[in-house]
């Protein structure tokens, strides 16, 4: 019966509707227990099949948290197992086969054991609801969303950001609140149930009273239950089943204020004593409970139990239906609320008992033991471990971790606990807990063996290093290679560790006493050729002094090769060479040698997403679209850099700090007119010092330091460059790829401070004529002139500046250098001759993207000689950016949109822009003409 829910109803048979025709969407419907979300779900459910719709439906429920993708793989199963054969392995093609964990079908693709990563399943979810959903389109409807296990909000949350790319209706209804229960952070459409008027309540009183007179008797229902439909409803059928509705008022005011549970006590008074057993029983259980299982629980004859579930149900305290369930979560609560806490646990630890014995589930039993006192449970410990492996393969570290931390506790040998320790550090780590760190100090401590102590120190230094705590992490590292007591392999391995914090922070090097030179010749004794780490090393040194940055280029794509090799044939064991990613995708930029650059990076990025490394292909994305603000590729900097933030991946201060303020740097770079949203505000690049390494700190400084000049603050942005390019010195670090001299010396020179400038920016010319690298060298040339004294001096230094920056990819840097080249010229009153660069510049910009600030000065300084902008011309071939050109090449040879997208680990919407962007750019119309102007060959 629905009463009231006229706008809601035609809404979602709206969206409905849209699903049917291929346009998806996320609609949340929000409402206070017994609003009537259920009975609403349930009514558009029957209507979908009408529109063509497959529906797929789930229930989240309070004691099945701790089921790893529980509400997700109800969601599932269904539509699993109607499958044929030949289905399944059409639907498990490509990227949707990272959704075999979730499946539970580890034992018929044996490939899929392990540990499994939340995003890799997120993303195969996604790409396995979007073939099913071509076939038929698809209303996935969640209820009681507030009780899902956390895999699955994560799941929901991920789903509702990409819906719209497939045609999927996705429903979640919830709760606005409960204790205890999850949070869902959806950006979606929300319907808000709001209770009945006095109107709604006199139409169901209509409905479900036996007297003729229903206006006062609705009146004081209303006024008890502010409209609640559960709530008038139970107190309707209580007055009518008394015999009571004549004596409104008063009978109202008798029943108290919790109707539910007056009305369900009264009920279960009525009833033999067996039938409280068995509700009891199930409140504990859960609404999986087999009949056998209460029974068992209830201390009751099976025939006794289904008797007593027979009398719940003509109650109305349990669902008609094959399985046992309560009519409603606020009955169940009140049947749980009739248990004290204590008596709560240990029947807990009885049902844990019960079905181990049963050999039920493991993540079944573990959720009554996480319930029950600790040890009262014989096999506890062994049954929260196989709980947290079954999570864990099922990208669910949070939920391992309970399950492990727990384990702890339970009785167990020292071993035992040891072994539950590193796993409990694994899995927060995986779910980037900030107890990680602790519970690694615990394992240290409670390892006797050396090499065991060893191996954990080395994990547990990598996080202090992330954690800024680079210093602690080489005296724990040196403290177990002082102990003399490692085997030959485990004390390499120490040593690798060591070396590469050397390198990832060079704030670290004193504290190794000149030992690089020996870490180093031991590594290299461990084989023939240099491994990874001491390939890396050496790039380091050799960028440290500024050196040839050709060879430096050709170490560090040796170094970066070799790490993805290791990383691809043992992915997620190796975090050593996982955290040297970002360093070498950084050296690589600075060298230039972009050609292996792109192909590199796109490949550890796809690893990264594959295998669900949401950390790793942050820390990549990041370094990534500074390069390509760097190279001018604006369009692919801003779907990278959003890409990075739509994956929640930011988990630390300063990955969010540098999400933030590439975004900024890619906004940046546009008029303002256009009035894009800024992402972010300087500010929140200045981190404390306790938060980040020191070297990220000062870059980020650095970054803040450009941020703020862009918006015209000089003050505090010479001040943010000066403070983070001091840091740096200090360091010892490096910072070609990001110019702060030059910057600062620009913004000393606007404040008339002449002599400091051209100090800073012959420093940075004459590193970067070190280093020999085109483009950095071009942007230090122009930085330089425009501090020249005279128009002749900076003419033939923006002119050298140009030469160096033709033939190499800046076309942004060279359309600033060619725009100050036409300013100059003007100043000059050479007018006719700053024409030509000026245009040039404008092409130039407009091929990065169109509306940028370079461009619209090009325009202006072209205006005031007298000239007139060309049209935007920028398009063929050479036009397109490295991402475009990578999915119109897959395009070519034949694949589709999904596929593409599927090889990429990208989503279907963004393949769609990037070929639009194309097409444009191409002068094509669309995928049908690519073969005319491309060929795989090309």
């Amino acid at each position: 019966m629905l009463i009231e829910r006229d706008a809601p109803l035609e809404r979602l048979t709206e969206l409905a509707s849209r699903a049917a025709s291929g346009a998806g969407s996320c609609v949340v419907i929000e409402g206070g227990a017994g609003i009537g979300k259920t009975a609403l779900l349930h009514h558009v459910q029957q209507g979908a099949a009408a529109l063509g719709l497959q529906t797929l439906s789930a229930t989240g429920a309070e004691l099945e948290r701790e089921h790893a993708f529980g509400v997700a793989r109800q969601l599932l199963s269904p539509a699993w197992r109607s499958a044929t054969k030949e289905d399944r392995a059409e639907l498990l093609d490509g990227a949707a086969s990272l959704a075999l964990p979730l499946l539970d079908l580890t034992h018929e693709h044996p490939g899929a054991a392990g540990a499994a990563e939340t995003q890799s399943i997120l993303y195969g979810t996604h790409w396995l609801l979007a073939t099913l959903a071509e076939r038929r389109p698809l209303m996935l409807v969640v209820d009681d969303a507030h009780w899902a296990d956390e895999p699955s909000i994560t799941l929901l949350e991920y789903l509702a950001r990409r819906v719209a790319e497939i045609p999927v209706l996705l429903v979640i209804g919830k709760r606005p609140a409960a204790p205890g229960a999850a949070s869902l952070v959806l950006t979606a459409e929300t319907i808000r149930l709001e209770p009945l008027s006095l109107g709604g309540v006199v139409a169901m009183a209509d409905l479900l009273s036996e007297t003729a007179e229903t206006a006062d008797l609705a009146t004081a229902c209303h006024q008890a239950t502010g409209g609640n439909p559960l709530y008038v409803y139970a107190v309707l059928s209580e007055l009518r089943d008394r015999g009571l509705e004549q004596q409104a008022e008063q009978a109202v005011a008798d029943l108290g204020p919790e109707p539910v549970a007056r009305s369900v006590d009264r009920r279960l008074s009525e009833l033999p004593p067996a039938a409280t057993a068995v509700a009891e029983a199930l409140a504990i259980l859960g609404d999986d409970a087999t009949l056998l299982d209460v029974a068992g629980l209830a201390a009751l004859e099976t025939s006794q139990a289904a008797g007593a579930a027979d009398a719940l149900v003509r109650a109305s305290i349990l669902a008609r239906g094959e399985r046992l369930a309560f009519a409603h979560p606020v009955v169940r609560a009140t049947i749980t609320g009739r248990i004290g806490d204590h008596e709560q646990g240990l029947r807990h630890a009885q049902a844990a008992t019960q079905r181990m014995k049963r050999g039920r589930d493991p993540e079944r039993v573990a959720s009554h033991v996480l319930r029950a006192p600790a040890g009262l449970v014989d096999g506890a410990y062994g049954v929260l471990r196989t709980a947290a492996t079954a999570a864990l393969s099922r990208g669910a570290p949070a939920l391992a971790a309970t399950f492990l931390r727990r384990a702890t506790d339970e009785p167990c040998s020292p071993q035992e606990r040891l072994d539950a320790l590193v796993a409990l550090a694994d899995a927060q780590g995986r779910a980037v807990d900030p107890a990680t760190l602790q519970t690694f100090a615990e394992a240290q401590a409670a390892a006797s063996d050396p090499d065991r102590r060893a191996e954990i120190t080395i994990s547990r230094s990598l996080m202090l290093y992330r954690e800024g705590e680079g210093r602690l992490a080489v005296d724990e590292l040196q403290r177990q290679l002082r102990g003399g007591e490692l085997s030959d392999q485990v004390a390499i391995r120490v040593k690798a560790a060591l070396l590469t914090l050397a390198d990832l922070d060079l704030s670290l090097r004193p504290q190794l006493h000149g030992q690089l030179d020996e870490l180093v010749a031991d590594l290299r004794r461990e084989g023939a050729a240099p491994g990874a780490v001491v390939l890396a090393h050496e790039a380091v040194e050799e960028r440290l002094r500024y050196r040839d940055s050709v060879a430096n280029g050709d170490l560090s794509e040796r170094a970066l090769r070799a790490c993805l090799q290791t990383l691809e044939a043992a992915p997620g064991t190796q975090p050593i060479h996982e955290a040297m990613l970002g360093l070498l995708v950084l050296f690589l930029d600075a060298s230039e040698h972009l050609s292996a650059l792109d192909e590199l990076v796109n490949r550890a990025l796809v690893l990264a997403a594959k295998n669900g490394n949401a950390v790793t292909y942050a820390h990549l994305g990041v370094t990534y679209t500074w390069s390509l603000i760097r190279q001018g590729a604006l369009e692919d900097a801003e779907r990278l850099i959003l890409g990075v933030r739509d994956q929640g991946a930011p988990k630390t201060v300063w990955m969010r700090a540098w999400v933030s303020g590439l975004g900024q740097a890619v906004r940046a770079e546009f008029e303002p007119e256009l009035g894009l949203d800024p992402l972010g505000h300087p500010d929140e690049l200045d981190v404390g010092e306790d938060e980040v390494p020191p070297a990220e700190r000062a870059l980020l400084s650095v970054l803040r330091g450009k941020l703020l000049l862009a918006k015209g603050e000089l003050e505090g942005g010479l001040a943010a460059l000066l403070k983070g390019g001091e840091e740096l010195g200090r360091l010892g670090t490096p910072a070609g790829n990001y110019h702060w001299r030059s910057d600062a010396a620009l913004a000393l020179g606007r404040l008339g401070r002449l002599d400091e400038a051209r100090s800073l920016a012959t420093e940075e010319l004459e590193l970067n004529r070190r280093w020999g690298a085109p483009r950095a060298l071009g942007h230090s040339y122009r930085a330089a002139a425009l501090l020249a004294e005279t128009d002749e001096e900076r003419l033939e230094g923006l002119l050298e500046a140009v030469r160096l920056l033709e033939g190499v990819r800046a076309p942004l840097e060279l359309a600033r250098t060619l725009v100050e080249v036409g300013a100059c010229l003007r100043r000059m009153n050479r007018r006719a001759d700053a024409r030509q660069p000026l245009r040039r510049a404008i092409e130039l910009a407009d091929g990065c993207a169109p509306h940028t600030r370079v461009a619209q000065r090009a325009r202006t300084e072209l205006a005031a000689c007298g000239g007139r902008a060309p049209r935007s011309s920028a398009g063929g071939v050479e036009a397109l950016t490295a991402s475009e050109r990578r999915i119109v090449d897959l395009a070519v040879q034949g694949l589709s949109n999904p596929q593409v997208a599927q090889e990429l680990f990208i989503s279907r919407r963004t393949v769609e822009s990037h070929l639009a962007s194309a097409y444009t750019k191409l002068g094509i119309a669309g995928r049908g003409e690519l073969g005319r102007v491309l060929t795989p060959a090309n």
